[in-house]
Formats: C-alpha cells, structure tokens, sequence
C-alpha cells in the first residue's frame, strides 16, 4: 500500500481570522506521517503540502489543478494508494457540536470511512461525518485513481496530545486496510 497524505492550506500569512489557512493541518500529517513510518517501516508513505497561500489560489479547487502541488500528487498516486487529504477547522466549525474530528467523503458513507468513524467513537473521539461536494477538487479528481481517499479535519483547539492520539487511532485503522 501507498500512503500519500496532503495538505492544500497549509500556508498562514495573517491572523486566519477568516480562516484562509488550516492552522493546525500540517502539524497533524507532519504527525500521522511518522506515526504511519514508525509502525509500518515497509508502507510507502508521503507528504505533501502546499506552498500556495489559499488567497492566492486554493490548491483544493479544480482551477488550481495546474499547479505544482497538484501535479506532484497526480505522478505519486496509483491504484494501490490510500490518499488523506487533511485540513482543520476552528472550534464549532462544522455546526454546534464540538467534533474532534471531521470526516468528508464524496457521494456516499462508505464502508472504510464508516469504519474509520466508529473505530475513533469507539476510542472516545468525537466524530462528525459529512459528504462533501465536487468542489473538494483532490478527493474529486483522485477517486478513481487511488484505492481509497478520505479529506479529514482535525479541530483546531485541540491539544497536540489530543491530536496525537487521534493520529494513532487513525494510523492503525489505516494500516489494517
């Protein structure tokens, strides 16, 4: 299996009131990327992440399918990929309940984010489950080429042990696709 982890608003310029970046998003796959290396030594498994502030052009967008970043997900996916496209979101983000984490699939719940959702309840994670649009451009163009993607959101008001464990929670589910 490859693992390929990205992350589309990594860039903060301002004081992100208006959310233009995902504060804590790369902290968090800079974090499941070792924890996926450390278990798995054998899993080919990759970061990427964007150098292009959201203002400029948002990397998750079918008008930025041009650019470097995405270019460079495109020439390292195939059929054998697990992609995760990670982003965070500012506390009640998705609504009035505090979600530690957020998961956002296509078209419909399907069986591994189904799984994902109740192996991280059953391990105390508040999770929320929402289907995304079309506009969610990296998990759009690269459905049909990967074996499984899945954008997730971490709540940015977690503390990085809480995170950390998240990563763990997630790393093990991912390691026994």
């Amino acid at each position: 299996m490859n693992v390929v982890l990205t992350v589309p608003h990594s860039i903060c310029l301002d004081d992100n009131k208006s959310h233009f970046c995902d504060s804590s998003a790369y902290k968090n796959a800079y974090n499941l990327h070792n924890i996926i290396r450390e278990l798995s030594p054998d899993t080919k498994t990759q970061l990427f992440k964007s150098d292009t502030y959201r203002k400029i052009c948002d990397e998750n967008r079918a008008k930025c399918r041009d650019k470097p970043f995405r270019q460079l997900i495109d020439k390292n996916i195939d059929s054998n990929t697990v992609l995760l496209d990670i982003h965070s979101f500012p506390k009640y983000g998705f609504g009035s309940i505090d979600h530690d984490v957020v998961l956002l699939y296509l078209y419909s719940l399907d069986s591994n984010t189904y799984n994902l959702m109740k192996h991280l309840q059953q391990k105390g994670v508040t999770v929320g489950s929402f289907k995304g649009t079309i506009d969610n451009d990296i998990l759009y163009t690269t459905r049909k080429k990967v074996k499984y993607n899945l954008l997730i959101e971490f709540n940015e008001s977690l503390s990085l042990e809480e995170a950390n464990v998240i990563c763990c929670i997630i790393a093990e589910w991912l390691l026994d696709l």
